[in-house]
């Protein structure tokens, strides 16, 4: 079983989950660490993990109660937190600004994406919407599923609840930032993105424009 990652510190964080000291080895631009252990393989494969996992990998059996934990670590390996400052009207309000926060998974399995929003959708009453980048040549499609705002503030307060939780540092210093230094929101019980990333419950036509916008060149999936 090969784990490879461009971040040392999550590798050196899965060899210490798994209680293991496999050595971490260069792998052309990125690093790799190979351990063996059958039992842990089959465990894996009756969760629903398999080889080629990017393109293959659907439904996997999470107990809601580490779900938290799971997420997290999807996190880590195969998504973003983002985290800019907007000036929503720069000619008429050139001062005018606020913090945007996004949290998105990628990944190359529509079926993936789709069961993890649903299971966000479940336990967490957290929508988000789906994109995805059009095959071109050899390219796959890459599918993303995104949160809004409010809906990143809620779904990364749950992931980083326990500050001894196994995580990204990089990943968790973004939203130390946005909390340390991010004006203080009211996250409004109406307000939700839909399927499109839309919002309801916004008091200003040019948020819902700014905070609802897709900036990638990705297609809606509307759903």
């Amino acid at each position: 079983m090969v784990q490879t990652s461009k971040d040392v510190d999550l590798l050196e964080t899965f060899n210490a989950c798994l209680g293991k000291s496999a050595p971490i080895r260069p792998n052309q631009r990125a690093f790799r660490v190979q351990i063996v252990d059958v039992a842990l393989y089959r465990w894996l494969e009756s969760l629903g993990l398999t080889q080629r996992k990017s393109l293959t990998l659907g439904e996997i059996a999470v107990p809601n109660d580490v779900l938290v934990h799971f997420v997290r670590g999807l996190l880590d390996g195969d998504g973003s937190v983002l985290y800019t400052t907007v000036v929503p009207n720069p000619r008429q309000y050139p001062l005018h600004t606020y913090p945007r926060l996004r949290v998105q998974f990628l990944s190359a399995s529509e079926p993936h994406l789709t069961w993890l929003r649903s299971r966000l959708r479940g336990v967490y009453d957290l929508h988000g919407w789906m994109t995805v980048r059009p095959p071109a040549g050899n390219r796959v499609p890459l599918y993303t599923l995104r949160y809004s705002k409010h809906e990143s503030i809620r779904l990364l307060g749950e992931l980083y609840a326990d500050p001894s939780a196994p995580r990204l540092e990089r990943k968790w210093r973004i939203w130390n930032d946005f909390t340390s230094n991010g004006r203080e929101t009211r996250i409004w019980t109406s307000r939700r993105s839909d399927g499109t990333g839309r919002h309801s419950g916004l008091k200003h036509p040019w948020a819902q424009a700014r905070e609802g916008s897709n900036p990638s060149s990705g297609t809606d999936l509307g759903r």
